[in-house]
């Protein structure tokens, strides 16, 4: 939420009785309003603020969320690493390898 006001007092007390005593301002700044080409124009001070936590329960609540969210992604990656650990060393479908000097045998067991 943004405020404007002539005074800081002015927009603390809007503020507050929109958002509630405990709202957490967020941005203060004095901003210059009307006037033509800079002249006459009025000065004020704008807030921007948020409303606070309901408590610290659902604080804790939406931090343990996001928390859990994450540990599932990194469990998730961890069994993926696992697997792929586990997996021989071997090339799927490559052609195969012989020792050096042998030569293929052929289906009656014999060298070509």
């Amino acid at each position: 939420m943004t405020v404007e006001a002539e005074t800081a007092e002015e927009a603390l007390e809007r503020i507050s009785a929109e958002l509630g005593p405990e709202a957490r301002i967020v941005s203060a700044q004095r901003v210059r309003r009307g006037g033509i080409a800079g002249f006459f124009a009025r000065e004020m001070v704008q807030l921007t603020a948020e409303p606070p936590e309901a408590d610290a329960a659902s604080a804790l609540a939406r931090l343990s969320a996001e928390a859990a969210r994450r540990a599932a992604g990194v469990a998730s990656f961890s069994r993926s690493l696992e697997r792929a650990m586990a997996e021989p060393d071997e090339p799927q479908g490559g052609p195969e390898t012989r020792p050096a000097g042998s030569r293929p045998v052929a289906a009656g067991g014999r060298g070509m």
